[in-house]
């Protein structure tokens, strides 16, 4: 409390009156007690003087008492000097004329004469010039009243607040024998009531000024609509030319330099003789301010602040992208005796780390897919460095390099890594590897195979029972999927190696896995499909009594296939093994012709709910599956309440009437809309029949009881 209350912007008020009048008279009473003390006094036969010690202690108990006392005096004169200021400039600001108010002054003044108004009207006539600049002044006028206006609503409440305690401080400064001047005094008695004055005034001023405020909030709307347009224009100028590419596709040293000096252009230049984005923001801020001082609605200019978020986030990614390209650029330099692989390998992946905390957004730009791919090829280069500096290498094996990529280089003192680099290594990995690694491959092709064999040996399909069923559903694992994967780009990769094909186990080793695993993928996939057709059909085709009498030939064509799936589905987990699971002889066959007869029934279904849509084209909002639930269940209209939302907008539920044992019969009586409000079918709507007709009775009755409503 004696520190006064802390606001939020981190400035404190002052200490309450009562702490500051406590301070002053602690001190005046040190002072008196101090003054009180004798001068001298005698020990033995030496008198000491303590005049000097209270002369000193007196003076420091009068500057602190004055400086509590100077504070409240400097408060109150300049709090009171300075809202008289703001009073006075404040009424001279409400006092000026605005536009269309000179006119009517003259026109309402009976006393002019007519000849000051012919001199008047001649002076406009011959100053053509007058009439704007007027009109301007009287715009400027109007701009000023209005944030006098603001100004004077924003210090109301601060302004209310000060008058009692700036009175009861001048009253403690009194008391203490601190005379604040008549002038003062008369201020500080008169400010409230001119305060009043002001705040009357300016309300009077605020109702005069509506017509005309209404009229220059329509300029500042259209000044508005223009510079949206402009800011729309400044957008698209941005994304065509602010460094989001390079030219050539191609990210070199060269191109960081011109990137910046476009950079800089936006931010603080100009760009083709457009403005910079911080003028044209400045120019949004001077605009909104308009827009806040009309109480208009004001414009964020979003466009504006993605250009400058966009700006900075350019900066720092090619900020980014020099720090790499300087950094490659001194390991092009390295001699080939030096080059220390592993310690380039962890600076790459720190560079990359450094890349992958920039902002999400600059992800979506062009600079950064080719930052990223510059620093995939240089860590995809560097072990194929490492490998190409194995003891091992001849000059016959450079040769072939040099074959392999199209490049010719000299491998002597000079040679660096630049040099290497520049073969562009990343695109000839697996042709390095060959070159350095060709006779160490056997062994390692054969681990590989042994390897596959071990993965397909222990993978085995799932099977467990359907809901309600007691037919075996396939559940594919992703161990499977991935092994699948997997391995099927493995052996891609290990048949087109030259080893491979020179070595004829190999290659007969690698062609039956690539097969096995293709019919693999293939009778899986299909299975699958099966799988999940069957499983969307069977409750239609089996389930539904309509379905089955309108498509016939279909639903027959269903039945054998339900039955052979249903034979498959029980004797497939005798064979468990993936492997041999999918090649038996005949299943992908056996699994390919139930697809293809499934396919038919779907494409049969599919033209049978069109049909339903063309009744009912309210179905066309509902996706298939839900409309072939309503279909299914279109009997009991129980069932397909929770649907209705999807053919009505806002209709959740029907009321149905009672029979005489209080179940629930076919009669609707009623509608219910998502809030819970009712309303009574003007006579009770059958829901009998095929569900497409009785929903249009349904729409029918709605229409009758919303008349029948109006009617009321």
């Amino acid at each position: 409390e004696a520190e006064g209350t802390k606001n939020a912007d981190g400035t404190r008020d002052d200490p309450p009156l009562a702490k500051f009048e406590e301070q002053i008279q602690e001190y005046k009473a040190i002072g008196q007690a101090i003054s009180s003390l004798p001068g001298s006094a005698v020990v033995g036969f030496i008198k000491v003087s303590a005049k000097p010690l209270k002369n000193s202690l007196s003076t420091w108990a009068s500057k602190w008492s004055y400086l509590f006392t100077h504070y409240l005096q400097d408060k109150v004169v300049s709090s009171i000097s300075e809202l008289y200021s703001f009073m006075d400039a404040s009424d001279a600001t409400l006092a000026r004329k605005v536009l269309g108010e000179g006119a009517s002054d003259q026109q309402a003044d009976e006393g002019a004469s007519a000849e000051q108004g012919e001199q008047a009207e001649d002076s406009t006539d011959s100053n053509p010039e007058h009439k704007p600049q007027q009109a301007e002044e009287y715009r400027r006028a109007l701009y000023d009243m209005l944030s006098c206006m603001r100004d004077v609503r924003k210090r109301g409440d601060r302004t209310d607040a000060m008058f009692e305690p700036l009175k009861d401080s001048a009253t403690l400064l009194q008391t203490v024998g601190i005379q604040l001047g008549d002038v003062v005094l008369k201020q500080l008695d008169y400010a409230e009531f001119k305060w009043k004055g002001l705040k009357k005034k300016m309300l009077n001023r605020r109702e005069q000024l509506a017509a005309l405020q209404q009229a220059e909030a329509v300029e500042i709307r259209r000044k508005s609509d223009a510079f949206a347009e402009r800011v729309d224009d400044y957008r698209k100028f941005f994304l065509k030319r602010a460094p989001f590419t390079v030219s050539g596709g191609d990210l070199r040293l060269e191109a960081v330099r011109p990137a910046y000096a476009v950079l800089d252009a936006f931010h603080h230049g100009s760009v083709d003789g457009h403005a910079s984005v911080t003028a044209i923001i400045e120019e949004s801020r001077q605009l909104q301010e308009l827009q806040d001082l009309f109480e208009l609605y004001i414009s964020d200019y979003l466009m504006l602040q993605r250009c400058s978020e966009e700006l900075l986030y350019l900066k720092s990614l090619w900020d980014t992208v020099g720090a790499v390209m300087y950094t490659f650029a001194d390991w092009n330099k390295t001699p080939w005796a030096k080059i220390d692989v592993e310690m380039l390998v962890e600076e790459a992946k720190k560079l990359t780390k450094d890349v992958k905390t920039l902002n999400k957004a600059v992800r979506n730009y062009e600079v950064y897919r080719l930052l990223e791919e510059s620093l995939k090829a240089m860590l995809t280069s560097l072990p194929l460095v490492q490998d190409l500096h194995h003891p091992a290498m001849r000059d016959r094996h450079w040769k072939m390099l040099m074959q392999t990529t199209g490049k010719h280089f000299t491998m002597d003192e000079k040679f660096c890594l630049g040099d290497l680099l520049a073969l562009e290594l990343h695109n000839f990995v697996d042709a390095c590897s060959e070159i350095v690694d060709r006779a160490q491959k056997e062994l390692n092709i054969e681990k590989q195979i042994k390897k596959i064999e071990d993965t397909w040996t222990v993978l085995a399909l799932l099977f467990t029972p359907l809901a309600d069923s007691d037919i075996m559903c396939l559940q594919v694992e992703d161990a499977i999927t991935e092994a699948l994967e997997n391995d099927n780009m493995q052996l891609q990769t290990m048949s087109g190696q030259k080893y491979v094909q020179l070595n004829p186990m190999f290659l007969d080793a690698v062609a039956n896995w690539q097969k096995k695993l293709g019919t693999v993928d293939s009778v899986l996939a299909t299975w699958t499909d099966v799988q999940k057709k069957w499983q969307a059909l069977e409750s239609i085709f089996v389930g539904s009594a309509d379905i089955r009498v309108q498509l016939p030939d279909d639903s027959k064509r269903f039945d054998a296939i339900n039955a052979d799936y249903q034979d498959l589905m029980r004797n497939a987990f005798d064979v468990t093994n993936v492997v041999e699971a999918c090649n038996m002889e005949g299943r992908q066959e056996r699994l390919e012709n139930m697809l293809s007869q499934l396919e038919q029934c779907e494409k049969a279904l599919q033209d049978y709910l069109e049909t339903k849509r063309i009744a009912f084209p309210r179905f066309y909002f509902v996706a298939p599956a839900d409309l072939l639930d309503i279909l299914s269940k279109g009997s009991n209209p129980q069932l397909i309440l929770r649907h209705l939302s999807k053919c009505f907008d806002n209709v959740h539920n029907l009321s149905f009437r009672k029979d005489d044992r209080g179940e629930l019969t076919k009669a609707a009586t009623g509608m219910f809309s998502g809030e819970g409000e009712y309303v009574e079918f003007a006579a009770d709507c059958a829901c009998e029949g095929p569900v497409e007709t009785w929903l249009q009775s349904v729409v029918d009755s709605m229409k009758a009881a919303i008349q029948a409503e109006f009617k009321k």
